[in-house]
């Protein structure tokens, strides 16, 4: 073999060894998703569509209620709006810390306070109490998740589930039609919101 022929044999070794080699580490070093952690939402702001998809990430009894407790414990008690508005951006830093775990809080929390507010062994008193107090805490927990959101400008999607399932509640449980007015408390009105957040700090 000529020295054209080996330096042929020299360059396609080079060559094909680097293809090789950057193959290999591209795949070690390719993040892979565990698919345990990918968050999903619900096809649809219904009871029926929440449900589904919590089949796939159940959680136990006592899950649920250290996820109720967590977030009541962090927001404190809400009466108000200045109260509804410090309680999110308390909770606010819980959920930036693990955004993961809030999110599946937040959909099998509202499956739970519709159990019980649909349930006939509860006097409707008290469901009608334990509707207005649980939505108090889903709300700054939506606007907290929302505003978490790990893609800037993404679309908002636990405030306006929220907004549709108020309505479903409030209709079927309550018999109350109730439609939205105006913007979200936490939203942008300037003169309105200076003042309610002058109060809070």
């Amino acid at each position: 073999m000529g020295i054209v022929g080996i330096w042929r044999l020299v360059l396609k070794w080079i060559f094909f060894g680097w293809v090789s080699l950057y193959t290999l580490t591209s795949c070690e070093t390719t993040p892979l998703v565990d698919p345990a952690h990918v968050i999903t939402h619900p096809v649809a702001s219904t009871k029926q569509a929440t449900q589904q998809l919590l089949m796939e990430h159940p959680l136990s009894s006592e899950e649920l209620q250290a996820c109720w407790k967590q977030a009541q414990d962090t927001m404190g008690k809400i009466v108000d709006e200045r109260d509804l508005l410090h309680a999110k951006k308390k909770i606010s830093q819980v959920v930036a810390a693990d955004r993961f775990t809030y999110h599946w809080c937040f959909y099998h929390m509202v499956d739970d306070l519709d159990r019980r507010v649909r349930s006939d062994a509860t006097a409707l008193s008290d469901r009608v109490s334990a509707f207005y107090t649980g939505m108090k805490t889903l709300w700054a927990l939506a606007r907290a998740l929302d505003d978490g959101s790990s893609a800037p400008g993404s679309k908002e999607q636990y405030f306006p589930y929220l907004l549709d399932r108020y309505q479903e509640i409030s209709r079927d449980v309550l018999g109350r039609e109730v439609m939205p007015q105006g913007r979200p408390l936490d939203a942008p009105r300037e003169k309105e919101l200076k003042e309610i957040e002058s109060r809070v700090k």
